[in-house]
């Protein structure tokens, strides 16, 4: 039993190491570019830029799908969280058109929780295209609102793999008992690996503020010091004497 817990949590360990490190290998090959930066700190995006997010979305999706996980027969991925933040970040459109091809992709390559996982990653985008609507928007996302999905998503995983799955599956009451195990290990993925993508792009978009705050500072001091330039040069010029 005991074995079976660390075999568990050790590899739920090593997929969340792997996952922070591409994570972070992305997100920082993707902060050096202007149209990755100016997307994630405006709210009104053209519809080029929805449809380039759309595909970007959907592509990392159907690659979390296709490289998850088996734990009790139960596949295990980030599609979940990635279904959610997709709606956070690129907006509910974009969000809910990337999370239909990720539930058809999961749902296409089978297995006895395929139902189950689809729907979950539907109910996870859904989740998100609210989330946004009540304002957890990426651009205006604080500590508190990425604390507060952190543990929806912990939530998510509670229905994915306790209620969905086991519902829609042939026998509720085994595969229910086989959850606990991927319920644990999917929890812990949620959970961080949200936290994780959020704190990223905030990170992205707090560097961008600031140094748009310390341009804008700059370029005030600038204008102050050619006025006082201008004032300087006014004054030292001669006033014309007035003849008598």
């Amino acid at each position: 039993m005991f074995e079976g817990i660390i075999s568990s949590l050790t590899e739920t360990i090593w997929h969340l190491f792997i996952f922070v490190a591409l994570s972070t290998m992305f997100v920082y090959i993707a902060s050096k570019y202007k149209k990755v930066v100016s997307f994630l700190t405006t709210e009104k995006h053209s519809n080029i830029q929805k449809a380039a997010a759309a595909v970007v979305l959907s592509f990392v999706l159907m690659i979390t799908i296709f490289y998850s996980t088996s734990l009790n027969d139960f596949r295990l991925s980030t599609a979940d969280i990635i279904a959610m933040v997709s709606s956070i970040i690129a907006g509910p459109v974009v969000g809910l058109f990337a999370t239909a091809v990720g539930a058809i992709s999961r749902f296409l390559i089978g297995g006895s929780d395929a139902t189950g996982a689809a729907l979950s990653i539907i109910v996870s985008g859904l989740v998100g295209a609210y989330l946004w609507r009540i304002g957890y928007k990426i651009k205006t996302i604080t500590y508190e609102k990425i604390t507060n999905i952190m543990l929806i998503a912990g939530v998510l995983a509670v229905v994915h793999t306790s209620i969905l799955i086991p519902i829609l599956s042939s026998d509720f009451f085994n595969t229910l008992s086989q959850s606990v195990m991927p319920l644990i290990s999917l929890m812990l993925i949620n959970i961080f690996g949200i936290g994780i993508i959020l704190l990223l792009c905030k990170d992205i978009i707090d560097s961008e503020m600031f140094k748009e705050r310390l341009e804008a500072e700059a370029e005030r001091w600038k204008n102050v010091a050619e006025a006082l330039q201008k004032y300087k040069e006014a004054k030292a010029k001669p006033t014309p004497s007035r003849k008598k």
